[in-house]
């Protein structure tokens, strides 16, 4: 057939058309934008009927995750392909480019950032680090993550099939769980924003790919082996929306964000009849075997988790440590529940103690002893104190408060508590038995080695400031000549004195008299005081390292001291003013210092030893010794500083330089471990001559607390009691 003059001119004409040519043209790929289709909190609330084909998805992003029609399992895009994993756990690449979901989310991936990390981290230290490297919480994330895992855990949820579709959150008990251990991968997900809330899911969301693509899900939970980190930040998003009948009368005033949680970390609202039965009959086998003395019996009751992580030496050794105090155990009763954890009362022959618990699928998933428990020999009984007991954290921090004070060697109590940007101080006993003072925001306690993390933070702040680098060679910032501080060579770092690795094995350097420990607190206090800094610079002439700097750890106080010195000389200020300068106008600590004035001692909470007896307080500090002073508001204002994770000389002393934040990990002096499943937590106790002090933070929760204390013993009390408040704000 001829074609005619007229066509050849129209299709001339098309050709030369701008919009014509455009149409024709590959389009441009437009990264650092997301793409959403449907609505987070529509899908929560069963919305699961798809809408929006995989073809179209694909012309959106070739990277992201999503659910399946009629939630048929999980959804993954990597490399522009598009893979399911079933609740059976089959998993295969989705080939019908006409199959439509209800809910993706997509973006075109290249990464502005690369990052390998070998070290090993569980999930919430994993996180943190996420955190770190991404500084702008406001900001949104893709991220990718290849290589290999130690442990995975994913879910999938089965499909539906019959209207009215249940919430997801009411689906949770059908989930399938798979665990994989060291095995290769991809992550894919996003780090969003909490103003994103509803239209997708804030914090971190990941799915999994294994490296042979027959295995995924939804991510639970993970340990890191190798992994590289690939980081694409997002500018902009768009949102497609059904139109159809369930989503136009769809209530989305509803809040959802509890759903949205309990979804995302796989697990239902505590506070189940049937999980405190299962705990009760797992506590129950415990015991049996516990009376025994079947420990590797009891190992035996840990899930798979439980087994991967906890050493069988470590469990044992734990039961038998527990057993040659306790005794057999002749009851128990729960005491505390706190959702997936719970706290039994172990009633001893000999002791009480206090069992933690947290039972998975049946079997022992963590466990844990404790101090904060009744004795037979104590009763709960009201004390002086100032909580208002009007709301929910009242009536938390007051149960657990008066069960710490019903032993006879409590003196005086304050707890602060900082979460979600407020602060709240409480306050319990006496401040100072002669008078009946109860101890109030301004009441002076002594923080012991809470101190050495103000000595940590003026490093990360020397360093900040240019004036001195981790790897520097201490005595770059000593007076005089040390040729004794290497070790073959290897010279002490700053880092590793403030990660207690400076290759010496001794606490503190001075030579005390024979029967220091019995002497009174002020003869001590007399011999700190006469001690001359001369001498105190021959012990460290005299000092022989018997191991490579940075390879072992052993609490000092020494190394610390040196740390102190070279900041000293460095910043040509002594210590005290260093704290009051920086601490003082930088978050408002005004009554924080080493050295205590006239004025002070009115405010002084009298230290106590087990008889109850006045103790005499170290009021200045030495060349050779240096102790903090400061109160429950100045101590919040810490906490509350290291919580927000702002200032940036905080938030290098937060970063992990020695040990494995599975289980215990040092930032410049603080110590941190990871709570498993609510994000890292950073800490210091501290211990001085009739005073106790513990910090805590906790960044991702928002939350921190300080506890203070004017007795002699009980320190390790602390730590519980900051665990059960705690545990009990995490299911409220």
């Amino acid at each position: 057939m001829a074609i005619s003059p007229a066509f050849i001119r129209l299709t001339a004409l098309l050709l030369l058309c701008p919009a014509f040519i455009k149409a024709q043209l590959p389009q441009p790929v437009k990264y650092h934008h997301l793409f959403t289709t449907g609505v987070a909190s529509g899908l929560m609330g069963g919305l699961y009927d798809g809408f929006y084909p995989i073809d179209s998805l694909k012309t959106k992003g070739d990277f992201g995750l999503g659910a399946p029609d009629k939630l048929d399992g999980e959804l993954l895009v990597l490399n522009g392909k598009v893979y399911q994993t079933q609740y059976t756990g089959k998993t295969f690449e989705v080939q019908d480019h006409h199959h439509l979901l209800p809910f993706c989310m997509v973006n075109f991936f290249r990464a502005d950032k690369v990052i390998h990390v070998p070290d090993s981290m569980n999930k919430a230290a994993f996180y943190h680090y996420l955190d770190n490297i991404m500084p702008n919480m406001n900001g949104m994330y893709a991220i990718h993550i290849k290589g290999k895992f130690r442990y995975i855990k994913t879910r999938a949820f089965p499909p539906v099939d019959k209207q009215p579709y249940p919430q997801l959150a009411g689906m949770l008990n059908l989930q399938h769980f798979f665990e994989y251990s060291n095995s290769n991968g991809d992550l894919v997900g996003y780090r969003l924003p909490a103003y994103m809330d509803n239209t997708n899911i804030s914090g971190y969301h990941f799915h999994y790919l294994s490296g042979q693509k027959d295995a995924g899900g939804h991510i639970v939970d993970l340990i890191t082996s190798n992994v590289t980190i690939e980081i694409s930040p997002l500018n902009s998003y768009t949102i497609a929306v059904p139109d159809n009948p369930a989503f136009n009368r769809f209530d989305f005033k509803k809040d959802r964000q509890e759903d949205i949680k309990s979804v995302e970390r796989g697990t239902a609202a505590p506070v189940q009849t049937a999980a405190i039965t299962s705990s009760k009959t797992v506590n129950d086998s415990i015991i049996a075997r516990y009376n025994r003395n079947d420990f590797d019996g009891i190992y035996d009751l840990g899930n798979e988790w439980f087994r991967i992580n906890i050493s069988k030496d470590y469990c044992i050794s734990r039961f038998k440590e527990n057993k040659a105090v306790s005794g057999d155990i002749l009851s128990s009763e729960l005491t505390d529940d706190f959702g997936s954890v719970k706290h039994f009362k172990w009633r001893g022959r000999n002791q009480n103690s206090d069992f933690e618990l947290r039972v998975e699928d049946g079997q022992m998933k963590l466990f844990d002893f404790g101090n904060l428990v009744l004795q037979e020999t104590d009763s709960l009984k009201e004390v002086p104190s100032d909580n208002p007991l009007n709301t929910q954290l009242d009536s938390i921090v007051h149960k657990q408060a008066l069960i710490y004070m019903s032993d006879k060697r409590a003196a005086g109590l304050s707890i602060g508590i900082y979460k979600d940007g407020k602060q709240q101080i409480y306050n319990y006993g006496l401040a100072n038995k002669k008078t009946n003072a109860l101890p109030d925001s301004n009441t002076i306690y002594q923080v012991g080695s809470v101190a050495k993390t103000f000595v940590g933070i003026l490093l990360a702040k020397a360093v900040t400031d240019g004036k001195m680098q981790l790897n520097d060679d201490i005595r770059k910032y000593l007076k005089g000549s040390f040729p004794n501080l290497q070790y073959q060579g290897h010279a002490i770092q700053l880092v590793n004195l403030a990660t207690h690795t400076g290759g010496f094995n001794r606490f503190n350097l001075i030579n005390f008299p024979e029967g220091f420990d019995n002497w009174s607190s002020h003869q001590q206090n007399e011999f700190f005081y006469s001690y001359p800094i001369s001498r105190y610079m021959q012990d460290w002439h005299s000092l022989k390292l018997d191991t490579l700097p940075g390879t072992n750890y052993s609490y000092s106080l020494g190394g610390i001291m040196l740390l102190r010195m070279a900041l000293e000389n460095v910043y040509t200020k002594p210590l005290d003013a260093l704290v009051r300068g920086y601490f003082g106008n930088t978050l408002g600590m005004r009554h924080t210092k080493l050295n205590l004035e006239a004025a002070d001692i009115l405010h002084l909470a009298i230290p106590y030893n087990a008889k109850g007896e006045e103790m005499e307080p170290m009021l200045k500090s030495t060349g050779s010794i240096f102790t903090v002073k400061s109160t429950p508001a100045d101590m919040l204002r810490y906490v509350a500083a290291n919580v927000q994770e702002k200032d940036l000389a905080i938030l290098l002393s937060h970063k992990p330089n020695y040990g494995d934040v599975r289980w215990f990990a040092l930032g410049l002096t603080w110590m941190m471990t990871d709570t498993w499943d609510k994000g890292l937590r950073i800490f210091h106790s501290g211990h001085d001559a009739g005073y106790n002090a513990l910090c805590t933070m906790y960044p991702h929760s928002s939350l921190g607390m300080v506890i203070l204390s004017n007795e002699d013993e009980r320190q390790e009390y602390l730590f519980d009691l900051e665990k059960k408040i705690f545990q009990s704000l995490q299911i409220r």
